[in-house]
């Protein structure tokens, strides 16, 4: 649960120097004016520079900036829909299911997610069917947006935002880098001595709850031999309580009330640095340009690592290798598959809003500026093919998440 501090002054993002940022995107648009700099049009039709001639006012800087957001939304959301790709195929291929080509206009990810949904469901059928089931926690991913890159990506769209202007997350929604005192949670990410919640691996000695193997005594062992209580020895899961000796692998997590030599979410009392928003960043600006820039942002958001724990309960593992394989792929894929699903999530929302604003933009200039509006509406369709390209990736995520949902159970 973050805490509901609001950012005082001293914690906004202000925009000094970005007017010269400006004038870059002016000179930009400018240069795609001359003969052979409409270039990335071939690669990438909804770039910048595959509209040349706008000049550099007020409306040509805001439709750059909007061919710009588009066409960095296109390229991450394919990234992400390969980063889910991958993670379907992995899962599939370690259950034995085969993975066929798309076909039509079906993507990748819908063939290799929906495959890997068709085997959960047949497992869950014939080997999970009665009480038998998984038990999985989960610690989702949280995505963050930078203020800083906020604050840049507006001035470079709307004339009216001035170097003044200030970018601030909503109260309770902001963490970055304390060089002072921090009050709220540490998270410290890579293989660290965990003095609070180990999130990810503890390979060592857990002072509280070990979900997972335990090489020594365990205090409660469910009827797969799964430690899911006290390990007085080395715990190889999860730790709700300190992971020493030798260290934490992933996300450790602490509760301060002082320095914190990581990420510190809650407040600081000092300016932040690199403050990133967990929710859309406040800020006084256009609109259109505020759509714009958070599908950008979105398509760049920086989303912590997802942390997934499954057991089996019920069953002997040593009996049923179907089971054992789920359980051994979801340990080691279900992150990846997590990280990809949050990232899906916020550009879905993101890419719907931005296509409104462009249409907006678009209707607003169709007789006043008609070569901006022949750019916007030629970008409009290749932006209506990604975010629909998107929303099928969502789609199939929400198929699989619901084939694994079936096999577990409370505990």
């Amino acid at each position: 649960m973050l805490s509901q501090t609001m950012l005082g002054d001293s914690d906004a993002v202000t925009t000094r120097g970005i007017l010269g940022l400006i004038g870059v995107m002016a000179g930009l648009a400018g240069l795609a004016g001359l003969p052979g700099c409409g270039g990335d049009g071939a690669v990438n039709p909804l770039g910048p520079l595959s509209c040349g001639g706008l000049g550099s006012d007020a409306t040509a800087q805001k439709t750059m900036a909007f061919l710009g957001a588009a066409a960095n939304f296109k390229t991450q959301s394919e990234q992400v829909a390969q980063e889910l790709n991958t993670a379907c195929v992995a899962m599939a291929t370690d259950l034995n299911q085969p993975v066929m080509p798309p076909t039509g206009n079906q993507q990748p990810v819908e063939a290799s997610c929906g495959a890997l949904a068709t085997a959960i469901d047949m497992i869950a059928q014939t080997e999970l069917a009665g009480p038998p089931s998984l038990i999985l926690t989960v610690e989702p991913a949280q995505c963050y947006l930078d203020a800083g890159a906020t604050a840049n990506c507006v001035a470079m769209c709307d004339a009216q935002f001035m170097a003044t202007g200030m970018v601030q997350c909503q109260p309770g929604q902001v963490r970055g880098m304390c060089n002072a005192s921090c009050m709220g949670k540490c998270h410290m990410e890579g293989s660290v001595v965990c003095a609070g919640e180990c999130r990810g691996l503890c390979n060592g000695e857990c002072t509280g709850e070990c979900n997972g193997s335990c090489a020594g005594t365990c205090s409660v062992m469910d009827a797969s031999g799964n430690c899911i209580g006290q390990c007085t020895g080395t715990c190889n899961g999860s730790c709700s309580g300190e992971c020493v000796s030798p260290m934490c692998m992933g996300n450790c997590v602490s509760t301060v009330n002082g320095m914190c030599t990581g990420t510190c979410e809650g407040s600081c009392s000092a300016e932040f640095m690199a403050p990133q928003c967990s929710g859309e960043p406040m800020i006084v600006a256009d609109g259109q340009c505020k759509a714009a820039c958070n599908a950008e942002l979105r398509a760049q958001a920086v989303c912590t690592k997802p942390n997934a724990s499954v057991r089996a309960s019920g069953v002997n593992l040593m009996n049923t290798s179907k089971v054992a394989n789920l359980v051994s792929t979801l340990q080691r894929n279900w992150p990846q598959f997590l990280s990809g699903v949050a990232k899906l999530q916020g550009l879905q929302q993101a890419g719907m809003d931005l296509q409104t604003a462009a249409q907006g933009l678009a209707d607003s200039i169709k007789t006043t500026v008609p070569a901006a509006f022949a750019c916007l509406t030629n970008a409009l369709t290749d932006l209506a093919t990604a975010v629909g390209n998107v929303s099928a990736s969502v789609r199939v995520s929400v198929q699989v998440s619901a084939s694994v949902t079936a096999t577990t159970a409370d505990e």
